[in-house]
């Protein structure tokens, strides 16, 4: 009976990782999709710093504060994890060629300890960008709402017009 447990528990998990392949439809929103941020039939990649998101809300100064704080914190969060792998190969030096109980020993310990606060910091700003992100994509939306789509989307409504509206006759 524990096998089938384990069994059935390892098959769910698997099935439930599958990738989705649905595409939203072109429109004047912004749509997180799998290949990053979608807004006129246009793809912004997230890229490492989230600048997608930036260049996605772009003409939409108030979606670009959210955007831009989730830029800066993905930039923080790359910058403390890249500065706590400098300190942690200096630290890690510096104990391999000295004596344990000489200066330069204490100071590589240090250099380790201030790299694994260092790292343990970067969990902040990097879990708080996805939330600034999401907020940037939905302040975007509400203001389309708000003016016409055709205003924030004028070569969409172009294309519509043309007769590619996807209806059935």
């Amino acid at each position: 009976m524990k096998r089938i447990t384990a069994i059935a528990v390892v098959v769910s998990l698997f099935g439930s990782a599958c990738a989705t392949t649905y595409t939203p439809q072109p429109s004047a929103f912004i749509k997180s999709t799998s290949k990053g941020y979608e807004k006129c039939d246009q793809i912004y990649k997230r890229g490492m710093f989230n600048q997608g998101i930036v260049r996605a809300t772009e003409g939409d100064p108030e979606a670009q504060v959210y955007a831009k704080k989730s830029s800066r914190n993905q930039k923080w969060s790359w910058g403390l994890v890249g500065g706590s792998l400098a300190a942690l190969g200096a630290g890690i030096g510096l104990e391999a060629s000295n004596d344990r109980y000489s200066t330069a020993y204490k100071v590589g310990n240090g250099l380790i300890w201030t790299a694994i606060v260092s790292a343990l910091v970067s969990i902040v700003p990097s879990a708080k960008s996805p939330s600034q992100a999401a907020d940037a994509i939905n302040k975007y939306n509400d203001n389309v709402l708000l003016k016409s789509a055709a205003d924030a989307c004028p070569n969409l409504v172009e294309k519509k017009s043309e007769g590619d509206m996807g209806e059935k006759e």
